[in-house]
């Protein structure tokens, strides 16, 4: 029982962090002065300045991944745990 417990507070804790990378994708993509505040991390003309927007997508994916890990293993704790009361 105290596993399905923690496998249903894994699988809600990566769906909320999957939901804050979602939102946070949605407003720097909507909001162009959050982009700009990476500029700064990046000063510069040509590629470079590119880099000023691969950061926060490279940032985005991240988050993404490891949201998407901690809902698997979620998801595998509540398989083995259905498995186990077979």
């Amino acid at each position: 029982m105290k596993e399905k417990i923690v496998g249903h507070a894994v699988i809600a804790f990566g769906l909320g962090l999957l939901g804050f990378t979602f939102l946070s994708a949605y407003s720097a993509f909507v909001d162009a002065t959050i982009l700009a505040r990476f500029k700064m991390l990046a000063p510069g003309e040509g590629w470079i300045e590119l880099l000023a927007y691969a950061i926060p997508v490279g940032l985005l994916w991240v988050m993404g991944s490891v949201a998407g890990k901690i809902v698997a293993y979620g998801i595998d704790l509540l398989r083995a745990t259905r498995e186990e009361s077979r």
